[in-house]
């Protein structure tokens, strides 16, 4: 897509929080959080999009505290189980994605646009997964560059480390549709990896590195982990475990980070943010 003109200006390094639907739909639960939020230095916001687009009363006051708006759009809840994407299926997640835009959103962030792991569907190589997804951002392009906004889209942790994946995810086939990409690199999901699980700093550093180096124009924001899963074997308070990755996340460059708590629980991660900004 030739033409990408942006009608706002993204931070030069995001320090954002992931917000549920019923978060930022539910204004006794935003209202304090934006608060705190913009009190400990964050500046972006990554919001469900689905089942129902937040309301203007959310996108105003974020917005009017000066927040960098993200919408997250899950594309294939669990990942892609056919060959082909259902069409209608497609259509009603660009739809989505179209509404938040509308709404205000500066930037659509697609999730979970994928095949589902270890999945095999007969006579469908990887190359044939690749051309797929490629397809798929093709068409996100065409629907969502129009409103100016960015187009970014999540990955799995482990890509940024290796070369092939049957999930159909690789940063050579994602990043020249995208602006921004995000690896999901929470230590805890490392299974089968003791040393990446016990340290922190590293997963984060090293997956930031090795994607910076594959992306191209594109810029990498990491997600990270702001849930207690497996933080007790790297030996570090919660506290502490977060701070290791905020230090990950910027000594390896990049454009920032986003903290992932699925309750949106971000007490922690602020103490942690304060002291290490």
């Amino acid at each position: 897509y030739k033409n990408r003109v942006y009608k706002y200006t993204a931070p030069a390094y995001y320090r954002g929080i992931y917000l549920t639907n019923y978060t930022a739909r539910t204004a006794s639960r935003y209202t304090s959080l934006l608060k705190h939020a913009k009190a400990a230095g964050v500046n972006t916001l990554v919001v469900d999009a689905q089942p129902h687009i937040p309301d203007q009363k959310f996108v105003d006051l974020a917005r009017s505290e000066g927040f960098y708006l993200v919408s997250r759009v899950v594309v294939f809840q669990g990942g892609l189980t056919t060959a082909r994407p259902p069409e209608k299926h497609l259509q009603k997640v660009l739809d989505a994605a179209e509404g938040a835009a509308r709404a205000g959103f500066m930037e659509i962030q697609l999730d979970y646009i994928r095949f589902a792991d270890r999945l095999h569907i007969r006579g469908m190589n990887l190359t044939m997964r690749y051309r797929t997804i490629a397809s798929i951002l093709q068409r996100a392009e065409q629907s969502l560059r129009p409103y100016g906004v960015r187009l970014g889209a999540d990955i799995f942790g482990r890509i940024p480390f290796n070369r092939n994946d049957i999930i159909g995810q690789k940063m050579e086939v994602f990043a020249p549709y995208l602006d921004t990409l995000y690896p999901m690199l929470y230590p805890s999901h490392f299974y089968g990896d003791p040393f990446y699980q016990k340290n922190p700093y590293r997963t984060i550093y090293d997956g930031k590195t090795k994607a910076i180096k594959r992306a191209g124009t594109t810029r990498i924001i990491a997600y990270i982990q702001g849930f207690t899963m497996s933080v007790g074997v790297s030996g570090l308070s919660f506290k502490n475990y977060i701070k290791q990755q905020i230090k990950g996340a910027a000594d390896s460059g990049g454009a920032g980070f986003i903290v992932w708590n699925p309750h949106n629980d971000y007490r922690v991660f602020f103490q942690a943010l304060k002291e290490t900004n």
